[in-house]
């Protein structure tokens, strides 16, 4: 008598083979996750070291531009570049508009351009010939650094 010929043991056996196919989908889905959470943490580590190398390599091409000193010496002693002075004829003409506007408008105008250029650059010390003045100079009796004027 074979197996197929009892009543249910067909049944049984085709529960049993699902039961098998189950647990082992079971065991090999998370462990095929793992292996490609695997893969792409190393793709990502690689891609981190990639872009750790290539920020190394624009902060040092930064620091180079921002010397500029080096930049010039650059220029003239690998690339031969050297600067010269060309006569070029230049005609000088006044700003018509400017010197058209009456004195009022002109020094409203002048004090709004001074604020924008006071707003815009007020915290660039590193644009100044000299950020850190000496503390001592000389100055009258009378002088006042507050930047306050008193009334009079």
């Amino acid at each position: 008598m074979s197996l197929f010929a009892q009543p249910g043991a067909f049944l049984l056996l085709v529960v049993l083979v699902t039961l098998l196919a189950a647990g082992l989908g079971l065991y090999a889905w998370p462990a095929l996750e793992i292996r490609r959470a695997g893969q792409a943490g190393a793709l990502l580590d690689r891609e981190k070291e990639r872009l750790i190398e290539e920020n190394r390599k624009l902060r040092l091409e930064k620091a180079t531009l921002e010397n500029l000193h080096r930049v010039e010496e650059v220029a003239v002693k690998e690339l031969g570049l050297a600067t010269s002075v060309v006569d070029v004829p230049v005609t000088k003409h006044e700003h018509r508009m400017w010197f058209e506007t009456d004195p009022a408008t002109r020094a409203k105008w002048s004090k709004r351009n001074y604020y924008r250029f006071l707003d815009r650059w007020r915290d660039r010390w590193d644009l100044v010939l000299d950020p850190h003045p000496p503390e001592s100079h000389e100055h009258g009796p009378d002088h006042d650094h507050s930047g306050r004027r008193d009334a009079e």
